[in-house]
C-alpha cells in the first residue's frame, strides 16, 4: 500500500519460534583477542564484504560488548562453559579451554589453493587473494592473562598489554598467485589487539540462529502479517523502528546496526521464507530462517 511520494508499507509475515527456550545463546565473559594475518605486499583478488559485520563490538553502559549476531564459532572449539578465554579472526571466533594452543583461522581453503588475507578486520570485511600454496607461519599462544597475552611467533616471543595492538613481521616467504605463474616474495604480518575481558555474545552452536539484543521489543504485540515501511521500495529500518516503539536515538551506534541487520534478517521484503522469532529468558531476539 502506497503512502507519500516514495513511501509504501507491505505485509510480511513471520512465525513465533517454537522452540526459542531450547535455542539459548553463548553468552561468556572471558579474556579476548584478535588477530589478523595480513599479506600488504600483495594485490587483493576477492572482497570478502558483507553489508553488516558477523562481530560488533561496543559497550553498554558498564559492560564491554562482543555481539555476533551470525555464528562465526569453530565446529572444533570446545563447550563454552569450558571457555578460559577466545579469540577472532577475520574468518572465525575461537573458544579455548588451554592457554597454550595454536592460533587457528587465519586463512581458508577455496576449492583451489589457499585464500590469504591482504588486508582485514577481525569478525569483518577482509581483502584475499589466492595463491597455490602457503606455509602458515608457527604462531601460538603462550599464555593469557588480564594484563597481557604472550605468544610465541617463528620462535620469538611477543608480549602485547591489555588494551594494546601490535604489527609484528613474520619471515619472507614465496608464493604463486592462482591467476599468475610468476612467483612472488611477501612479508607477512600479524597484527594483534588484546581488549582484554568481554562479553561474547554468539548465537546457539551449530545452528542457523540469528541472535540479536531485544530492543526491549514485545513480540505479544507483533502484528502477524506485519506492516512494513518501505522507501523507495526498500525496507525502512528506522521507519520499522518507530512504527515497533524502539528509540534508536538512546542506543550506542553498534547496537542501531544491529538493528538494521534485524530488521533485514527478519523482515526484509525481498525475502520469500518466513521466519521464526523468539525472545530468549535473558533478554536476546533470535531469528531462525527457513
Amino acid at each position: 500500500m502506497k503512502g507519500e511520494a516514495g513511501t509504501a508499507t507491505t505485509s510480511i509475515s513471520w512465525r513465533r519460534h517454537p522452540d526459542v527456550d531450547d535455542r539459548k545463546p553463548v553468552v561468556r565473559t572471558v579474556p579476548y583477542a584478535e588477530f589478523v594475518l595480513e599479506h600488504p605486499d600483495l594485490d587483493p583478488t576477492t572482497l570478502n564484504t558483507e553489508f553488516f559485520p558477523d562481530a560488533v563490538p561496543y559497550t553498554d553502559g558498564s559492560r564491554e560488548r562482543v555481539f555476533y549476531w551470525r555464528s562465526a564459532l569453530r565446529d572444533s572449539s570446545p563447550p563454552a562453559t569450558d571457555w578460559s578465554f577466545v579469540y577472532a579472526t577475520t574468518h572465525d571466533l575461537v573458544g579455548c579451554s588451554e592457554t597454550v594452543v595454536g592460533i587457528r583461522g587465519l586463512t581458508t581453503e577455496p576449492a583451489t589453493g589457499v585464500a590469504i588475507v591482504v588486508d582485514g578486520t577481525a569478525g569483518g570485511d577482509a581483502s584475499m587473494v589466492h595463491v597455490r600454496d602457503y606455509e602458515t607461519p608457527n604462531l601460538r599462544i603462550v599464555d593469557v592473562t588480564p594484563d597481557l597475552i604472550r605468544l610465541a611467533v617463528d620462535g620469538d616471543d611477543v608480549e602485547v598489554a591489555v588494551g594494546g595492538r601490535q604489527r609484528i613481521e613474520l619471515s619472507p616467504q614465496t608464493v604463486e598467485l592462482i591467476s599468475d605463474d610468476e612467483p612472488e616474495e611477501i612479508t607477512p604480518e600479524l597484527s594483534v589487539r588484546y581488549p582484554g575481558r568481554r562479553k561474547i555474545h554468539h548465537p546457539v552452536s551449530n545452528a542457523s540462529d540469528r541472535l540479536f539484543p531485544s530492543f526491549d521489543l514485545d513480540l505479544a504485540s507483533l502484528s502477524n502479517p506485519l506492516a512494513v515501511p518501505l522507501q523507495n521500495e526498500e525496507l525502512d529500518h528506522a521507519a520499522l523502528a518507530t512504527d515497533l516503539g524502539v528509540s534508536l536515538e538512546e542506543r550506542p551506534y553498534p547496537e542501531r546496526v544491529l538493528w538494521q541487520a534485524f530488521a533485514y534478517t527478519a523482515f526484509d521484503p525481498r525475502r520469500e521464507s518466513v521466519p521464526d522469532i523468539g525472545r530468549t529468558d535473558d533478554d536476546h531476539l533470535v531469528v531462525t530462517p527457513r
